[in-house]
């Protein structure tokens, strides 16, 4: 569960949550019980955690904690987190792997118990990092060298718990791109498809056509016109943070829904974002890192110049790269719709080459097991 401080609900679940750890932490301390499971931990059951259980559950003892007590009851591995034996059995186990933060870390720690991070995307900011977060893991799991060197070159992370282990989420997306037409058969889609996914997105600073937020609706209107002129369908799928927590206006998901060439994401039944990558036929995105989930499908990306949701935000080399050229104008993202075909995609080629180093196989889990073991 990711904390929503606009919902009262989510104060009172993390209350009752930390009240039934502490007790449970304090009975843990003078009753043991072996446990060889492993813990996994995320805001959500998807990307790295979802390929980590995959894999891992062939052979191994491997539990899923959430929030969502409906959630529990669909699968046998997914376990409620508010149950006291749920919370004895992590603090008797000897490894925790998280896609984000933990709460209360230390305490796993003052059990000697290793936490790994498996990462859930790439660091996009140098501004917006928290260290102490990432201290407190045994291992941080990273996507790639590039990922590593600005951690330590940019952010000045000085710890050597750092390893390119690659991230499986990315390795299914490759694997399953050969079942692309089924997945398009299940879905009844059979048509050429466009992805628009967009960061977190701030307020509406204009509605300029050249202001490229979903929440413009002048920019959505052009989007549907585009989409129409080289018969394409545009899938818009919105930031976890914008179609969960921040409120979208009716009139924006009315408009998607009612035009002719936009699509909007929650109404096609997919059970996950590598699905969805491979069926599309080129991305648009602007400041979000989903591009490098795209990359090794070597399909077109059109990146967007959009205001950015933070002011004085210090971009990373995965945001601001020589073979990233952002679409700043209206006419200039016509332009590119109406050559996506036909451009060489030289610079995609070279930018993955640039942050994966050729180094992208199908022997992610081995190193993640590696890793695992080397303790």
């Amino acid at each position: 569960m990711k904390f929503n401080r606009k919902n009262p609900s989510h104060y009172l679940k993390i209350s009752i949550f930390c009240f039934v750890f502490l007790i449970t932490f304090f009975i843990s301390l003078f009753i043991k019980r072996k446990n060889e499971t492993i813990f996994l931990l995320g805001h959500h059951f998807n990307g790295n955690l979802e390929g980590f259980y995959n894999r891992a559950t062939e052979s191994k003892s491997v539990k899923y904690l959430t929030f969502n007590y409906k959630f529990s009851k669909k699968f046998k591995d997914f376990k409620y987190i508010f149950f006291p034996n749920n919370i004895f059995n992590l603090l008797n186990s000897k490894i925790v792997i998280a896609s984000h933060g933990i709460l209360f870390h230390r305490l796993l720690n003052l059990k000697k118990i290793k936490t790994y991070h498996i990462g859930h995307g790439v660091q996009t900011s140098i501004t917006n990092f928290n260290k102490s977060e990432y201290y407190l893991f045994d291992e941080i799991w990273l996507s790639s060298d590039m990922d590593r060197n600005i951690l330590i070159n940019d952010c000045n992370y000085k710890s050597d718990n750092l390893f390119t282990t690659g991230f499986i989420k990315i390795e299914n997306t490759k694997r399953n791109e050969i079942n692309r037409e089924k997945i398009k058969r299940d879905l009844g889609l059979n048509l050429n498809y466009c992805l628009y996914a967009p960061t977190a997105t701030g307020k509406i600073e204009s509605e300029s056509l050249n202001n490229f937020q979903f929440k413009n609706l002048s920019f959505l209107k052009e989007l549907n016109r585009l989409s129409g002129k080289i018969d394409v369908k545009t899938i818009i799928k919105l930031h976890y943070n914008d179609h969960v927590y921040n409120k979208v206006d009716k009139k924006i998901i009315d408009f998607i829904k009612n035009s002719e060439n936009l699509i909007y994401f929650k109404n096609l039944n997919l059970e996950n974002n590598q699905d969805l990558l491979n069926i599309v036929d080129f991305l648009i995105t602007d400041w979000s890192s989903i591009y490098i989930d795209f990359l090794p499908l070597k399909k077109p990306i059109i990146f967007l110049n959009a205001p950015l949701r933070r002011k004085n935000n210090n971009l990373s080399k995965f945001m601001v790269n020589r073979n990233i050229q952002r679409i700043s104008t209206i006419d200039a993202l016509e332009e590119k719709f109406f050559n996506i075909y036909l451009e060489d995609n030289q610079n995609m080629n070279e930018l993955e080459l640039e942050i994966f180093e050729n180094k992208y196989d199908e022997n992610i889990f081995s190193r993640y097991e590696s890793r695992l073991w080397s303790h």
